[in-house]
């Protein structure tokens, strides 16, 4: 019995100190139709700078695409994000995944509910100048 207590202590220790947890993404919010908003996201249990790992970050749901992923510290991921002109408006949950090239393997994904809004692109253009030109010529709209 007392070996059973020992080792529940150890696993909950051992869990307590090598947890990964994503902390916040900055900026959370971005419009239909932008590429290339850069985000930055920040962890805690983890270490981007690890050389035989790779990090990869994702979102629930369609049209939101993350590329470009740079270390900028142990905890703090930067990374590029395109968000479809057809994404849903709404919440999305940001993934973030570790593969790891060497023993002891240490595979894991972590996420963070509603992380993220895709808010409405409203941009409508409301007048062009000149409004007429003539064919075949070359002139610059505004």
């Amino acid at each position: 019995m007392m070996k059973i207590k020992y080792l529940l202590i150890s696993l909950v220790f051992c869990s307590l100190g090598f947890s990964q947890e994503i902390l916040f993404i900055t900026p959370s919010q971005g419009m239909q139709g932008t590429a290339d908003l850069e985000i930055t996201l920040i962890a805690s249990g983890v270490n981007f700078y690890d050389e035989y790992t790779y990090h990869d970050v994702y979102f629930s749901g369609d049209g939101l695409n993350a590329h470009n992923e740079q270390a900028v510290s142990q905890t703090i991921l930067q990374f590029d994000l395109d968000i479809e002109s057809w994404t849903s408006v709404g919440d999305y949950t940001v993934y973030l995944s570790r593969d790891d090239w060497q023993w002891p393997y240490e595979e894991w994904t972590i996420s963070m509910s509603n992380a993220f809004a895709v808010i409405e692109n409203t941009a409508v253009i409301t007048q062009i100048s000149p409004d007429s030109v003539q064919a075949g010529s070359t002139e610059t709209l505004t």
